[in-house]
Parts: C-alpha cells; structure tokens; sequence
C-alpha cells in the first residue's frame, strides 16, 4: 500500500516542480523586460536639476554664440583666400592646365583607337612577341642542358607559353615561374627536378642581363645626347650600377668560393628546406664549366628583346607616335620601361600607364607614352592566350 501512494503522489510532485519553475523563469522574464524599459526612457530630472534647467540656455537659431563667432571668422578667412586666388589669376592658369590635359587625353584616346582600327600592326605587333617567346624557349631548353635535361623543342615552347599567360594574372611578376616550375618539374625525370627548377632563376636572370645590356649599347650609341643633358644624368648612373650588380651577383651565384664559404653553408643549413636550396645552388655551380652556354644564352636574350623592341616600334610608327629625340633615345626608354614593368603584376596594367608616360616624354621627347603602354599590353594579351591552350595540353599529358 505504501508502494502504491508513492507511485500517485510521484506525477504530482513532478508537475508541481514543472509549475514552480516555470513561474520562476517568469518571473525573471517580468524582471529583465521591467530593466529594459526603465534604461529606455529618458532620465527624470530630480529636484535639483530641475533649477539648474529652468537656467536660461544662450542659444541663437540651435547654436551658441561662441561656435556662430567661430564659424563667421572661417568663412570670411576662406572667403578672403578665394578672392585672392581670382585676383592672383591662379585659377585661369590651372584651368588652362586642366582643359590641355582633357585635350591630351581625347587625342591619345583617338590615337589608341587608331591603333586598335589596325589589325595589319596588331597582328605585326603578335608576330614579333612570338618571335620572342620562341627563342625565349629556346634559351630554357639550352639551359637544361647542361643539367643532364634533355627536353624538345615544343616542350620547352609549351612551358614558355604557359609561365608567360599565368605571369599576366598572377599578384606577382614571378607567378608564372612558379607555375613553370611545377610543370616543369613534372616533364622532368624525378632525380633531376630540383636541377630544372633551379634553371628558371639563371634564365630570368640571363634575360635581365640581356635587356639591360642591349640599353646600355644603345645609350652608348646615343652617348652624347645622354650626357650632354643634366635630366639624364641619373639615367647613365642607373644603366651603368644596375647592370653591373646583375653581373656582380652571377659571378657569386657561380662562384665556388663563395658556395664553399662558412656563412653560405651555415645559411644553407639554418634556412627552410636548406637541402634543396644547397642542391640548387650546387647544380648552378656546373655552369663555371660551360661558359659557352652562358654566352649563347645571353645572346639568345639580346634577340628576344630586340623582337621585343619591333613590336613596340611597330606600334609607334602604327599608331604615329612623334619622337622629337631620335629613335635611339627611344628604345633606352622602352628597354628601360621593360625593365622596370618585368616586376610588376598583372602584366604591368597601371603599373605601365604610370611609367611610359613621363619617362618616353623625358628621354624620347614622345607624348601618348600611356596609350603605348596600353596598346603594348594589349598586344601581350593576345600573344600569351596561346598559354591557355599550353595549360590545357599540360593537363592532359600530365594526367595520362
């Protein structure tokens, strides 16, 4: 019997715990929505405050005396700086200034649609960076050699085309390499892979060499212009100091003595993925033997960029550019805006704009430099889409 009362009175004490605590969550619900309210009316001003308010409040119009005299004294300042501008005749120069840029610019937008309604200079201007991809590929397969690499034409025509279309949409100059690499170390047997990596650095750095070599034989050609002119005596100073660290820094890189030195073998030992790096650089040191090859590829360089050149030079006389400098000056501005777009992303859009304007202006004495730069670019666009196609085949082979 006992049993049977604890077993009826266990539903009632269940829900009557149910009933209490739901009456006291209630309860907490009344007492939080009961401080929400209080904290969202505004405060009652007590009896003390209440006299201080009844004080009369020095307000003019929404705005006190002080902050209306300040305000008055910086527009009759502003208004005092203004007439002096109209009276000084500032402001007819700078406009005049301004309608000449508008004015400049219409003509080079009509210009650069000149160049576009051209498709003869567009497709002479292809050809010409072909060409340039094509001994570009060349100099690679050259280059591997003496690594134990042995890779065909076409395959190092492929790799070529496909680090060229990626270094257009890559945030860096050397995204393309990056992918070339990766490829490349696919095509290439899997003891050798870091040995063809390691020939991509040597090759970037071989087509430096060559383009800031060819300006420097031109600006030597043009050697009086240059240093008859105070404007361009940083640009003498810059073909002869870059260069020269390009060469200092090839000799290091092949220098046995300095691979061999304690601090490059501690370095190699201390930084991530040492291994590699130290077996990198080992199979550069190779090159000391094969001086030949280091200047066959440097010539390979010197006729890419001249290719380089002629299709810039075909745009100018496409387009009917005005060089007031000679044709001389000219190229040492375009190896030198090539030089110095060669680190900038995305094809160098903006980055080209910026550069080629003022400095074909400065060294050419050739206005429009930023509808070259765009056409130019424009150019490399559809010369590089054949690396899709490259990236495609790529896929395929490496698949099967």
């Amino acid at each position: 019997m006992r049993i049977v009362q604890v077993y009826c009175k266990w539903p009632v004490i269940v829900i009557i715990g149910k009933i209490r605590a739901e009456s006291a969550e209630s309860n907490q619900l009344k007492r939080l929505q009961g401080v929400r309210k209080m904290k969202s009316l505004p405060d009652t001003p007590s009896r003390l405050d209440s006299t201080a308010n009844s004080r009369p409040n020095p307000k003019v119009g929404g705005r006190t005396f002080k902050s209306t005299f300040i305000f008055a004294i910086k527009l009759a300042i502003a208004l005092g700086a203004l007439y002096y501008v109209v009276a000084t005749k500032v402001v007819p120069n700078e406009s005049r200034m301004m309608r000449r840029d508008v004015v400049d610019a219409r003509a080079g937008l009509r210009k650069l649609e000149e160049l576009i309604a051209s498709p003869g200079v567009l497709i002479a201007a292809i050809l010409a960076f072909t060409v340039q991809i094509l001994i570009s590929a060349q100099r690679m397969r050259l280059l591997l050699k003496p690594q134990g690499i042995a890779i065909s034409y076409w395959t190092a025509t492929r790799m070529t085309y496909l680090g060229s279309f990626f270094d257009t949409f890559m945030l860096t100059a050397v995204g393309g390499d990056v992918v070339k690499a990766v490829y490349l170390a696919r095509e290439s047997p899997r003891e050798h892979r870091v040995e063809a990596v390691s020939i991509l650095f040597l090759d970037r750095l071989m087509g430096m060499i060559g383009l800031l070599a060819l300006a420097l034989i031109v600006a030597a050609l043009e050697g009086r212009r240059f240093s008859d002119n105070p404007e361009l005596a940083w640009l003498v100073r810059l073909l002869i100091v870059v260069p020269c660290l390009l060469l200092v820094g090839s000799a290091m890189l092949l220098s046995e003595t300095v691979f061999a030195s304690a601090p490059m073998q501690f370095a190699l030992r201390v930084l991530p993925m040492g291994g590699t790096l130290a077996r990198a650089y080992a199979s550069l040191q190779r090159f000391r033997n094969h001086p030949r090859v280091l200047l066959h590829a440097f010539a390979l360089s010197i006729a890419a960029h001249s290719f380089g050149i002629l299709a810039s030079y075909i745009l100018v006389t496409g387009g009917h550019f005005e060089i007031s400098k000679g044709i001389g000056a000219f190229f040492v501005g375009l190896l030198i805006c090539n030089f110095a777009c060669s680190f900038a992303p995305f094809a160098g859009i903006g980055v080209g704009q910026t550069i080629y304007d003022p400095l074909f202006l400065l060294i050419a004495g050739m206005k429009f430099g930023w509808v070259l730069a765009t056409a130019t670019q424009a150019v490399l666009l559809l010369g590089k889409a054949p690396g899709f196609i490259a990236w495609l085949l790529s896929r395929e082979i490496n698949a099967s």
